[in-house]
């Protein structure tokens, strides 16, 4: 009887170790595996351009997100650009690389 117990016992700890392992890391990302450093990137990056790129009063708050407008936000996300001089480089990247996956430019 005891035998039973530890096996049963050594088998619900393997089982929920494993759940716990496996659970991951990570949010919606727009990168396949869905964890990692690119989802961090990705969803960094659309927290930013919600934030500051399309949001109500910012610059590209009444754009229609064709392919013209990315262009125009991609050129205002460089370095000296209206939106990027006001980013850190990291935050340039995560927003540039969401645009990138996004819109698959």
């Amino acid at each position: 009887m005891n035998k039973m117990l530890g096996i049963a016992l050594i088998v619900a700890i393997t089982v929920s170790s494993t759940a716990l392992f496996a659970s991951g890391s990570g949010g919606s990302g727009g990168d396949a595996g869905g964890a990692g450093f690119y989802s961090n990137a990705y969803d960094k990056g659309k927290k930013i351009f919600m934030e500051q790129v399309v949001c109500e009063s910012c610059p590209f708050g009444d754009a229609e997100l064709d392919e013209q407008a990315v262009e125009k936000i991609k050129t205002a996300l460089e370095r000296n650009g209206a939106i990027g001089s006001n980013l850190s480089y990291n935050q340039r990247y995560s927003v540039n690389y969401y645009v990138k996956k996004r819109f698959k430019n």
